[in-house]
């Protein structure tokens, strides 16, 4: 590869990041607004859950 087919490359790749950064704030602000509403909806207050936490592993 050339130098600048390198830098158009790693431009891509860049853009791509951004693209996909920007998306999952999109998706974080949406499961906020969801968590509230449900919240909202089963009477639970000030966003907080009841009971015990939700533990997940990989």
């Amino acid at each position: 590869m050339t130098k600048i087919e390198l830098l158009l490359l790693i431009d891509a790749l860049e853009n791509k990041i951004r693209y996909i950064e920007e998306g999952t704030e999109e998706l974080r602000e949406r499961v906020r607004e969801l968590r509230v509403k449900f919240y909202q909806e089963h009477g639970l207050s000030n966003g907080k859950k009841e009971g015990p936490s939700i533990v997940r592993s990989n």
